[in-house]
């Protein structure tokens, strides 16, 4: 009757007398029991895994946590390479950055040589440029002074021309009266372009013979003055 079946066997049959009448619940056969691993604990319990769902629940598969593989394991080996691989680079980049010392600094004494004749030159190229705007600038005229005795001066103005590469100059002049071929050589030391009797006053000598006013002095050249090497 029904009261028989609620207590049936698997297979419908009745208990036998020598049997429990406590019902033990049957599970499905295509329930899969987790497995054991090495240790007897199943792997649901596994710390980082998912349990397994089995082929009949039609779920994904199973999904790894730990993303972190083993520093034996090929992965781990991998991946510690190409972390080595991107620090090298990382200091080969550094490095390729410092500057060379070797740029710094001539290679040998010929280029050190080399090197101070041509700043020598540079330089000295700068100053005869000067020198010959200066000269080109000056203007001299023969003058008489109170208390020279009668003696014919040269005095005048130079221009003032920036930057001042040579900041003490001689110069050099000829003073000539009209009409005649000989030309009085002369040379003004120290010369600042301060005209007058009581400024740059530099004797004419011998003293020309013509009238003062009618004295004419050309500028020859102008060098580096203040006991520089002529």
């Amino acid at each position: 009757g029904y009261a028989d079946r609620r207590f049936a066997g698997p297979n419908g049959q009745a208990p036998s007398s020598g049997t429990s009448s406590t019902m033990v619940p049957s599970q499905p056969a295509n329930v899969l029991k987790p497995a054991s691993n090495a240790n007897g604990a199943d792997s649901a319990s596994t710390a980082g895994n998912m349990p397994s769902r089995g082929t009949s629940t039609g779920g994904p598969s199973p999904l790894t946590t730990n993303s972190n593989p083993g520093p034996g394991s090929s992965a781990g080996v991998a991946n510690g390479a190409a972390v080595a691989t991107g620090a090298a680079a990382a200091a080969a980049s550094v490095g390729s950055s410092a500057p060379s010392s070797s740029i710094s600094a001539p290679k040998t004494k010929e280029e050190a040589a080399a090197a101070k004749q041509a700043e020598q030159a540079a330089k000295k190229q700068a100053e005869q440029e000067y020198l010959q705007k200066v000269a080109g600038g000056i203007k001299l005229v023969a003058t008489k002074c109170p208390g020279g005795e009668g003696n014919y001066y040269a005095t005048g103005i130079m221009p003032r021309i920036k930057p001042e590469v040579v900041g003490c100059i001689d110069v050099n002049f000829e003073a000539i009266c009209p009409g005649s071929n000989v030309a009085i050589s002369g040379r003004a030391n120290n010369f600042i372009g301060m005209s007058g009797c009581f400024g740059d006053t530099y004797k004419i000598s011998p003293k020309p013979t013509c009238d003062v006013k009618e004295v004419k002095i050309r500028i020859v050249n102008a060098q580096p003055g203040c006991s520089a090497k002529k």
